[in-house]
C-alpha cells in the first residue's frame, strides 16, 4: 500500500471513522515524522522476543494485537457517538450492551443503580435475560461482588458469578459462571455498578477490564447521582421492560 493510497483511505473515512482534525494534522506532518516513526518501529521489532517460533510468528502476534486494539478503539468511539445521539436511555443501553458482548466474553450485561434510601443496588437493565430473572434484583451495598465494588470503588475480575447472584446464577441456561464488576461513577461518587456475567470459567482479562471501564463511564449519565436529589432519574421500570421485551 503506497503512501498516497493510505492517505486516500484516510480522506475517505475523514469525519466518519476518523477525526478530521487528526487526519489533516497527520497528513500535513507525515513527511516530518515518518523517518522517526520508521526508526522507532524497527527498534520495537528488535525488542520482541522471538523464542522458538521464529520472527514471523512473533511479528504476526504483534500485528494482531495492534489490529485488535485499533478495532476496539473504533468500537468504543462508536459507543460514545451512539450515547450522544441516543433519544432515550434504553436506546443507549441497548447499544452499549451489544458492544460489550462484542468486545468481551460477556453473555449477560447488567447495570445496577445505587439507591441510597435503602442502601442497595438494584438491577435496572439486563441483556440476554428473557425470563427477567435480574429485573429488579437487589444487592445490599458492601455485600457480594457487585455490592463490594460499589462500596470500595474497585473492580473485581473473574469472580464466581454465584458469589454475586447466589442460586440465581444457575437459573440461566447455560448457568453463569464468572463475573466482571466495574463501578459507575458520577464525578467521584459511585452511583452504580456495571457487571458482566459469562458462561465461561475466568474468561476476562485486563483488557476487558479497561473496555468495561470505558463503557461504564458512558453509562454514568443514565444513573442518578445519589448525592444530588435534583439529578434526573431514568424511569427504571421502563428500561427493564424495554430490555426484556427486545430479547423475547
Amino acid at each position: 500500500l503506497s503512501n498516497e493510497d493510505a492517505f486516500e483511505i484516510l480522506r475517505e473515512r475523514r469525519g466518519t471513522m476518523y477525526d478530521p482534525l487528526i487526519v489533516d494534522s497527520f497528513i500535513r506532518a507525515y513527511d516530518a515524522i515518518a523517518p522517526a516513526a520508521i526508526s522507532a518501529g524497527q527498534q520495537a521489532r528488535s525488542l520482541v522476543p522471538i523464542g522458538n517460533e521464529g520472527p514471523h510468528a512473533s511479528s504476526g502476534r504483534v500485528l494482531n494485537q495492534i489490529h485488535e486494539g485499533s478495532a476496539e478503539s473504533t468500537m468504543l468511539l462508536e459507543a460514545a457517538r451512539v450515547c450522544q445521539k441516543a433519544q432515550s436511555a434504553p436506546e443507549a443501553l441497548d447499544a452499549i450492551a451489544s458492544l460489550s458482548r462484542e468486545l468481551t466474553p460477556a453473555h449477560v450485561v447488567a447495570l445496577y443503580a445505587f439507591l441510597p434510601q435503602s442502601d442497595v443496588l438494584r438491577c435496572i437493565y439486563a441483556t440476554n435475560d428473557p425470563d427477567a430473572l435480574l429485573s429488579g434484583f437487589e444487592i445490599p451495598k458492601g455485600e457480594r461482588t457487585t455490592g463490594w465494588v460499589a462500596a470500595n470503588d474497585r473492580s473485581i475480575l473473574n469472580s464466581a458469578a454465584a458469589l454475586d447472584l447466589g442460586t440465581l446464577a444457575d437459573a440461566f441456561v447455560p448457568p453463569l459462571k464468572t463475573a466482571l464488576c466495574i463501578a459507575v461513577k458520577c464525578g467521584v461518587t459511585v452511583s452504580g455498578v456495571l457487571t458482566f456475567y459469562s458462561r465461561l470459567e475466568s474468561p476476562f482479562n485486563e483488557r476487558h477490564t479497561y473496555t468495561a471501564e470505558q463503557l461504564a463511564a458512558l453509562l454514568a449519565r443514565y444513573i442518578p447521582n445519589p448525592e444530588r436529589s435534583s439529578t434526573p432519574v431514568v424511569r427504571f421500570p421502563d428500561v427493564i421492560s424495554r430490555s426484556s421485551q427486545s430479547r423475547k
